[in-house]
């Protein structure tokens, strides 16, 4: 899912002490299927993280178990376990994304890897590429996850229209490919989130879409 990276605003919080003797109440599980009503583009471009998210994030170990949901926030890490997103709701399902490759574009030198989006998802993508351009890094990344794990997560720097993107980056032709193969053929849930926060390490020579 294409999830959004938003910013972190600390609320502040009133009486969160427990009383003297009484145990601290413990949160209500996390929703593990979506609501009936899909969030808009614009809920989840409006999308903050709470103080649960946020604490959860900070608690969050790479491997630990969090439910998967389309339309709520996923805590989650790079498939090398190296770098830690907390994500907002989907954005674009992998269902919506039409065609992968990977290539050298003419008059290049370098690997890329080509995207493409049904109709419904260009609209979208574009509204939310536009959007996110404008923020701050880690907020300005899409994470693209695969079965739960980001595996790969560009950061944005112009709106992009026509439902085309190309991700590129210090890809070979071996890891482009690969990348493409995942995006095209992969049998396992693929979703579009924008990323609030990360990470666990520094990302070196990060991707661009």
């Amino acid at each position: 899912s294409l999830h959004d990276a938003l910013p972190i605003s600390a609320s502040p919080s009133v009486n969160q002490r427990p009383l003297p003797n009484l145990p601290t109440p413990v949160p209500s599980p996390r929703p593990t299927a979506p609501g009936a009503t899909p969030l808009t583009t614009q809920q989840v471009l409006d999308w903050k993280p709470t103080e649960r998210d946020q604490t959860d994030f900070t608690n969050f170990q790479c491997g630990d178990p969090f439910p998967d949901v389309s339309d709520q926030p996923l805590i989650t890490c790079d498939q090398a376990g190296t770098a830690k997103y907390l994500l907002s709701p989907t954005v674009i399902s992998g269902k919506d994304l039409t065609k992968a490759s990977a290539g050298i574009p003419q008059n290049q030198v370098s690997w890329v890897v080509d995207l493409e989006f049904n109709s419904t998802a260009a609209a979208t993508f574009e509204t939310v590429t536009k959007e996110i351009s404008t923020r701050t890094s880690p907020q300005n990344e899409f994470a693209i996850v695969l079965d739960g794990d980001v595996i790969t997560a560009p950061y944005v720097s112009n709106a992009i229209p026509g439902g085309r993107a190309q991700i590129s980056g210090s890809f070979t032709q071996q890891s482009a490919t690969e990348l493409a193969n995942v995006l095209k053929y992969g049998a396992l849930p693929l979703a579009f989130d924008v990323s609030s926060v990360d990470t666990v390490s520094a990302k070196l020579g990060g991707e661009q879409l």
